[in-house]
């Protein structure tokens, strides 16, 4: 019996469809600026956990890219991680 996995934004593509392909809509606020729809990746592996890896970090590089545009969008200066604002604000309350 063999375990199947399903992850959200992937699918095959190819002649026998066994290439993976990271692919995501980008919100319409933000594609003004990146200049482009979708946002696609290949996959380098097709299976296993060093595909598993790469998803992840194409996943989080996708998160970045949108949330870093809005920034832009917005005006905001403030491009520290969440942590480091807490830490900030933490320092700035002693």
């Amino acid at each position: 019996m063999a375990l199947t996995m399903k992850l959200p934004n992937l699918d095959m593509v190819g002649k026998n469809k066994t290439n993976p392909r990271y692919l995501r809509r980008i919100p319409k606020g933000v594609q003004q600026i990146l200049g482009q729809e979708w946002f696609q990746v290949h996959l380098k592996h097709k299976t296993g956990a060093k595909m598993l890896a790469e998803y992840d970090a194409i996943a989080r590089g996708f998160d970045k890219l949108v949330d870093e545009s809005r920034v832009t969008l917005r005006g905001d200066e403030d491009t520290r991680s969440p942590m480091e604002r807490w830490h900030s604000a933490l320092l700035k309350a002693e």
